[in-house]
C-alpha cells in the first residue's frame, strides 16, 4: 500500500435503492463523500454555477426566504424535459467531478466510500476500485415511497438514470447487492463486501480493521 494512496469503493444505486442506507452504515468505519451534497455546494449562492443556473432557468428555481436554489423545483425542470436534463448535466458534471476528485485527495490514506448516484452518468465509475451497485425489486421500491406525488416525481427521476442501461452497470460493477429485505440484511452484505476490499487493499491483515 502507498503511503499516500486511496482506495475508492463507490456505492451507487437508482434513487431510493437503499444507496445511502448502505454508506449510513459504512460511515460509523469509513469516511463517505456524500458527493448529491458535494454537487449541491458547487452552486450555492454566490457561485458563478449559481449564477449560470438561475440565468438559465430563470427565477423561478430560486427561493425567496433565503436565495437559494430550490433543488425540488430545479429537479422538476430538468427531469421534465430531455434537453433541460442534457443542458444540466454539461454544466454541473464536469464540475462535479473535478470537486469530487479534490475532495478525494483530502481524505486519510485508506479506504474511501463515495455515496454516488450519478456515478455511471458522470463517467467516474473509471476512476472507481471497486464498485457497489445497490438495487430494489420494483415492489420493494414502490413500498418505500408511499405518498403518490413523491413517487411520480422520484419515477421521472429513475427514468433519466436508465438512459445509462441497467445492465451496463451490472457488467461494470464488482458487486450486486439487491436490497429487498430488511436494513440489517443490507449491512450484513456491505460488510462482508468491505472486508473483501480491506483485505485486498490491505492484504489479509486488513480485514476488520477501522478507518476512522
Amino acid at each position: 500500500m502507498s503511503a499516500a494512496k486511496r482506495f475508492v469503493v463507490a456505492v451507487t444505486g437508482m434513487t431510493k435503492s437503499g444507496k445511502s442506507e448502505a454508506c449510513g452504515h459504512l460511515a460509523l468505519r469509513y469516511p463517505v463523500i456524500d458527493v448529491d451534497m458535494l454537487a449541491h455546494k458547487l452552486y450555492k449562492k454566490g457561485t458563478s454555477l449559481y449564477a449560470t443556473l438561475k440565468r438559465k432557468y430563470g427565477r423561478v428555481i430560486i427561493k425567496k426566504e433565503s436565495g437559494e436554489i430550490n433543488r425540488r423545483i430545479l429537479g422538476e425542470i430538468i427531469f421534465g424535459d430531455r434537453r433541460d436534463y442534457w443542458d444540466f448535466t454539461c454544466l454541473v458534471y464536469p464540475a462535479m467531478v473535478k470537486a469530487l476528485k479534490r475532495e478525494i485527495k483530502k481524505q486519510p490514506p485508506g479506504i474511501v466510500v463515495l455515496d454516488m448516484a450519478v456515478l455511471f452518468e458522470t463517467g467516474f465509475y473509471k476512476d472507481a476500485d471497486k464498485i457497489i451497485y445497490i438495487r430494489s425489486a420494483a415492489k420493494t421500491w414502490k413500498k418505500r415511497i408511499q405518498d403518490v406525488s413523491e413517487r411520480r416525481y422520484f419515477e421521472k427521476i429513475r427514468k433519466y438514470q436508465e438512459y445509462f442501461p441497467g445492465p451496463k452497470k451490472i457488467a461494470l460493477s464488482d458487486y450486486i447487492v439487491y436490497n429487498n429485505g430488511e436494513k440489517e440484511e443490507l449491512y450484513g452484505k456491505m460488510d462482508k463486501i468491505m472486508e473483501k476490499a480491506g483485505k485486498e487493499f490491505y492484504g489479509p491483515e486488513g480485514a476488520g480493521r477501522s478507518h476512522k
